[in-house]
């Protein structure tokens, strides 16, 4: 291998890693609290337009930035019912807010593709609770015209934790406590491609 080919290669390997760091995995189905680890598991659900849209969020005593992919992805087991995707995530306790979202509009392969986005500011937050598992809600994400969005945060822990444990065997729907996200500021979502 000519050490173009190998710097190319590293390179790649490289930014691999650092995407894994920031992207958010689901819980695998096998997943049991640990007590005393410090972690919970955050139970969230999404409606959404289409699948490829990532949401953002930060762990607020950091500032720390992660991704949510909510397309298939090898490695990340989604829950999926009707049109929504059901998303538990082990968490460090603490607080937390989603900030935004991004959608790959087009194919990825295109020479320019394209990409929707919010562009207004917006603050859910929501919090994890050490040895516990808290269902947050369903983030519901509509296209009202061409270019326009709303979010709205829902309550769907009926549903959603029906779901839940009927893929992660080892949650007990009576384990699951119910703290919904703080909707801070949300406002008609505009896109830009």
């Amino acid at each position: 291998m000519n050490r173009c080919r190998w710097a190319q290669w590293l390179l790649i390997g490289c930014v691999f890693i650092i995407l894994e760091a920031c992207v958010a995995s689901s819980a695998r189905r096998d997943y049991q609290i640990r007590p005393g680890s410090g972690k919970g598991l955050v139970v969230v659900s999404f409606s959404q337009p289409n699948d490829g849209i990532d949401w953002w969020y930060r762990d607020l005593a950091n500032a720390k930035d992660h991704i949510i992919v909510t397309a298939d992805v090898v490695g990340h087991p989604l829950v999926r019912y009707g049109g929504t995707i059901l998303y538990p995530i082990e968490l460090r306790s603490g607080d937390y807010e989603f900030f935004g979202w991004t959608a790959l509009t087009g194919s990825s392969l295109s020479p320019t593709p394209g990409y929707n986005y919010s562009e207004d500011g917006f603050a859910i937050k929501f919090q994890c609770v050490p040895d516990q598992v808290t269902y947050i809600g369903n983030l519901q994400l509509d296209l009202v015209s061409e270019s326009k969005f709303t979010l709205r945060v829902r309550d769907m822990h009926e549903t959603d934790i029906a779901e839940l444990v009927k893929a992660y065997r080892h949650i007990r729907p009576s384990a699951v406590r119910v703290q919904l996200m703080e909707r801070l500021v949300v406002q008609p979502d505009s896109s830009a491609q």
